[in-house]
């Protein structure tokens, strides 16, 4: 087992097989990541399958080779046989085998005391990868969990939690603590609308999440899909669960002690949010392509205007408690007394003392953040206001534990023009960055409203402070623009590009690329050198690449090349580790790749050149711009498209890792600029990002300085008449940083990769044919649409009283009366219908009940709110929320159109075979709780196994169920529509002897503008369980479809029988 272990580990990462030995540290020594420790498992699991498998749980506790060895060889089944399959001493050789596989590493390199991280560079993904390995060729050992993955440290851990035999007769698999930890934070966010990083186990269900008996019902039941294996939790228990600690307990959850997924002091932790990534270079590396050809296609692009905004939106500010002012000196003072008119509480605290000013608030005191970035002494870009950026960021993050919490107010106000920078002059681009932090604190903190606010410098402060309190206390988009000319907000529009004569960039002129000569940054050189065969300067960290040495150039793959270094390493007397190996070669294949792209250049009719630059250095800059004229002419092009990723939370981030990304995009310009101000350029292209239009979580500082880039085309634009200036917010390449996974999390979004060639010949084009005014240009698909983003606005309220909606009455449960789903999609559908007149609702999708209104004293008074409409083919989709105050109660995506659908000709299923047990006012006293106004259904035509067949009949006018109605006529028809509602709970009365309540409809969809008196309803059940139904609703009558409700889902509770009867018109 040992060899196999050495020589799948050696086959995996490289490393020469003499170099391993069993001591060696997964990570510190070897470097193998939890996704290699995977692939290497695989590997000896397929040469030895009858070792216990190690789970991927398990992955992340084995530390070392020998850990790894020791886990595959802790038992085989009984019964197994041994003769024709690989022993348990076989797993330390298999482990390494496979560790030596997939990463490469020389197996006589590895030993199982390695630390996977540290020594050998194994990541979560390829633990995974080298523990399927491992498991296929030792299949009989215990398998390691995802969830153990991450706390094996070495090879060594590796193989002594595959050798934990199991028991002679094991118990039905359960999911690991952490596993069912994961899944039921994730279903609580998900059924409740919470983000999951606010969710800590010891809430308690009631009082902290405000989930009753049928939301918990709804839970457990999507827990239960996920963990089929564990210990079903009884109606007759749920009620006795205080906490989401007991509730993972009594599933199953508990730790044992103080391993792998306990706490040490015998409770549970909720799962640490999930690690970021290392840093990372961007561009990166993903190998060459060919030359760019007339027929490629372009990415979709998009320019940035300005647009007037809609009028405001009454409301109030978000939060409560105490409003944090950083003073900028001039605004901050004005805009306290302003908030302070309006009933708020303000303190104005200067820059320096703002940090930790914040960081002593809790999230009950906090009411939120405003940032006012102050203007720097001199007016000017400099590193003093750079620093003050920065300052700002830390001064969010020293915050975040509050703001985060609950629904508090993140505003950053810069000063520029009153309108994002689009007048072009006359301010410092630094402050336009800000408008990058709260685009990603509004994806990072979703319970907060983060605004983007840029106010005209020359207003007066009681005016523009006034200004901003208003502002601040309505509804409105992320991103306003204040001056006295009025509010406005950028737009996206579309922009195909046109054929227009851009740039003449005459053969032979001297261009300078930052970022490299690999990856992006080398495509779009091998563009420009195909279109103008100019003289391409490509600069980057890299050292330049000298002549390869000899022993190295038969070496083509990465483990050719680590065996090789190893092999000189061990002539020369070197001791080498796995680590160092890894570096070694990157180098090389980096100098391989970097002369490579120089020759394919050349080859391309350019003359090309690259230099060694950290564009962070003023001097280092300034010294080879001066070579460039000195050695090469005149500088006539620049593309600035060097930069880092090191994605973390804004909580999270470091002030090395902000200033890495920061500085690399933004000083690294600055000192550009400087050197280059004399130069008479025909083009500058800034690689900007989508992430500083639309925000991406953990890129905060890359937002930040790819927004000063985007206000510092506009300065240049203005500044230089006759250059073309352009900033590119790229979406996402396909290739270089997008793996497959970040491949397969984009598609999830909906977000289009650009493929390289197409991404190489927009550059090209953008700048033979850009327009002069269209310089911050987004290029991609699927990232957002062409429409101001913008917070949902209130559009209408409505008190619940039971005089103005005497329906309620009707619609009680254990005597208190509930606002029904139905008259939900009403209002849902108006609130979207007033902000797009001239549509009609034709759909509603993912209505989601997160917890139900009900309707006690003081009667309370239900928000209706409406976002952006979207494009949608033919028709819009309008996200709409139903809230009590701020809290979220239904949310759902309305879809509507300027005419009514054709109906599919559908055949409805068969679903009667059965009569049903009782019809008329017995079903409703049986089954039901509806008083006499939603009692509409008709004959009950007979039910099965497969579903419920019924009639029911129409509403009467609105004023008949409620005083002063949202609209004259109803959109739908919320009487048959609850009627489809309660042929759910018919069928689980009748079938599981329960009740249940609706809770969810997928897809909703009506091709009439009003529904005929009579209606046949056809119910079909989809799937069900004891605590989930999950059906469809076909609306027919003798013209055929009228609508369909689909993806219904309603949660089955025993204990309801209670409130039905409490509810019950009899009980009354």
């Amino acid at each position: 087992m040992t060899s196999t272990i050495l020589a799948v580990v050696a086959e995996k990462t490289g490393y020469p097989l003499e170099m391993l030995n069993l001591g060696m540290d997964l990570e510190a020594d070897l470097g193998i990541d939890s996704i290699k420790r995977v692939e290497i498992l695989a590997a000896v699991e397929e040469r030895l399958p009858n070792l216990k498998t190690i789970t991927p749980d398990e992955i992340g506790n084995l530390r070392t080779l020998q850990q790894v060895a020791d886990r595959l060889g802790s038992g085989v089944p009984a019964g197994g046989n041994g003769s024709a399959r690989a022993t348990h001493g076989d797993t330390p050789r298999i482990v390494l085998a496979v560790v030596a596989e997939k990463t490469g590493y020389p197996i006589e390199m590895l030993n199982l005391g390695m630390d996977l991280e540290a020594d050998l560079g194994i990541d979560s993904i390829k633990r995974v990868e080298i523990l399927a390995a491992v498991e296929e060729r030792l299949p009989d050992l215990q398998t390691i969990t995802p969830d153990e993955i991450g706390n094996l440290r070495t090879l060594e851990q590796v193989v002594q939690r595959l050798g934990q035999g199991p028991s002679e007769t094991p118990e039905p698999s359960a999911a690991p603590t952490a596993d069912i930890v994961d899944i039921v934070l994730a279903v609580v966010a998900e059924k409740t609308g919470y983000p999951l990083e606010m969710l800590d186990l010891d809430m308690d269900l009631e009082a902290d999440l405000g989930i009753d008996s049928i939301k918990r019902v709804e839970i457990l039941a999507a827990v239960e899909e996920h963990l089929p294996n564990l210990k079903a939790i009884t109606p007759d228990e749920i009620g006795d669960l205080r906490t989401l600690r007991q509730v993972v307990e009594r599933l199953g959850g508990g730790p044992e002690g103080g391993g792998p997924g306990g706490n040490g002091g015998g409770g549970l932790k909720a799962p640490a949010a999930p690690p970021a990534t290392d840093q990372t270079t961007h561009p990166s590396d993903s190998g060459p392509v060919g030359t760019v050809i007339p027929s490629v296609p372009l990415a979709e692009r998009r320019v940035l205007r300005m647009q007037a905004c809609p009028p405001l939106a009454p409301g109030a500010l978000p939060g409560g408690g105490t409003y944090l002012v950083v003073d900028d000196g001039d605004l901050a003072g004005a805009l306290k007394k302003s908030l302070e008119r309006r009933g708020a509480t303000a303190r104005v605290v200067p820059l320096p003392e703002a940090a930790s000013a914040a960081s002593k608030y809790s999230g009950e005191d906090l009411g939120g953040l405003i940032l006012i970035m102050p203007r720097s002494p001199s007016g000017a870009w400099n590193p003093t206001s750079e620093r003050m950026l920065k300052e700002c960021f830390r001064i969010a993050a020293s915050a975040a534990p509050a703001l985060k919490s609950r629904p508090a107010l993140l505003a950053t106000i810069s000063r520029l023009d009153g309108r994002f920078g689009f007048s072009g002059s006359g301010y410092n681009p630094v402050a336009g960055g800000l408008a990058g932090l709260p685009k990603v604190a509004a994806l990072e903190w979703p319970l907060a409203t983060c605004r983007a606010l840029d106010v005209a410098p020359d207003w007066p402060a009681e005016e523009a402070a006034e200004a901003i309190a208003t502002e601040l206390s309505s509804f409105g988009p992320m991103e306003v623009g204040l001056s006295a000319g009025g509010r406005v907000t950028p737009v996206l529009v579309g922009s195909p590009i046109e054929d227009r004569v851009g740039i003449d960039l005459e053969e032979g002129a001297v261009v300078l690329v930052t970022g490299g000569a690999r990856g992006v940054t080398a495509d779009c050189a091998r563009a420009l050198a195909a279109a103008f065969r100019p003289t391409l300067v490509l600069l980057g960290r890299s050292p330049e690449p000298g002549e390869e040495p000899a022993d190295l150039q038969s070496a083509q793959s990465s483990a050719e090349l680590k065996a090789t270094l190893f092999q000189r390493a061990t002539a020369e007397g070197r001791q080498s580790r796995p680590a160092d190996l890894e570096r070694e070669a990157r180098a090389v294949m980096a100098a391989r790749e970097i002369r490579q792209t120089l020759d394919q250049l050349q080859a391309l009719g350019a003359r090309a050149h690259y230099w060694t630059l950290d564009v962070r250095d003023a001097a280092s800059v300034k010294a080879v711009v001066r070579r460039a004229r000195r050695e090469l002419g005149p500088i006539r092009g620049l593309i600035h498209a060097a930069g880092v990723l090191a994605d973390r939370r804004i909580e999270d981030k470091t002030a090395e890792q902000f200033d890495s990304v920061f500085d690399t995009k933004v000083q690294g310009l600055r000192h550009l600029l400087a050197a280059l101000k004399e130069d008479d350029l025909h083009f500058m292209a800034f690689f900007s990002s989508v992430t500083a239009r639309f925000g991406r979580p953990g890129q905060s500082d890359y937002a930040m300085a790819n927004e000063v880039m985007n206000k510092t085309a506009r300065l240049e634009a203005e500044r230089r008449p006759g250059t073309r200036v352009v900033a590119l917010g790229w979406g996402p390449w396909d290739g270089g940083m997008v793996n497959d996974s970040l491949r397969r999390e984009f598609e999830k979004i909906g977000v289009g990769l650009i493929p390289r060639d197409t991404g190489a010949a927009s550059l090209v084009e953008e700048l033979r044919r850009g327009a002069a005014d269209e310089v911050e240009v987004i290029l991609g698909s699927g990232f957002a649409q062409a429409t101001p983003a913008s917070e949902p606005i209130e559009i209408f309220q409505r008190s619940l009283d039971l005089e103005t909606n005497p329906i309620l009455h009707d619609h009680m449960l254990a005597g208190v009366p509930v606002l029904p789903m139905a008259l939900m999609v009403e209002w849902l559908g108006e609130a979207a219908c007033q902000g797009c007149p001239g549509r009609r609702l034709v759909g509603l999708d993912g209505l989601r009940v997160l917890r139900p209104v009900r309707i006690e004293d003081p009667a309370p008074t239900v928000r209706l709110l409406a976002g952006s409409p979207r494009p949608d083919g033919q028709n819009l989709a309008v996200p709409v929320e139903l809230r009590l105050g701020e809290v979220l109660h239904a949310r759902a995506e309305a879809l509507l159109a300027q005419d009514w659908p054709q109906a599919p000709e559908i055949a409805p299923p068969e679903v009667a075979s059965t009569p049903f047990p009782l019809q008329g006012e017995a079903a409703y006293r049986q089954f039901l709780f509806h008083g006499p106004r939603l009692q509409g259904l008709g004959r009950i035509q007979g039910w099965s196994e497969r579903g419920l067949e019924a009639t029911a009949s129409r509403a009467p006018r609105p004023g008949e169920w409620l005083l002063d109605p949202p609209s004259p006529r109803w959109l739908a028809d919320p009487l048959i529509l609850d009627c489809a509602l309660q042929t759910g709970l018919l069928w689980t009365g009748a079938a599981q002897d329960s009740p249940s309540l609706p809770l969810f409809g997928a897809r909703y969809r009506q091709y009439r503008e009003s529904f005929p008196a009579k209606v046949r309803l056809v119910f079909q059940v989809k799937s069900s369980s004891r605590l989930r139904l999950v059906g469809d609703v076909l609306f027919l009558d003798k013209d055929g479809l009228v609508a369909s409700w689909s993806g219904l889902e309603w949660a089955v509770d025993p204990s309801l029988k209670t409130a039905f009867a409490a509810g019950s018109p009899a009980a009354r």
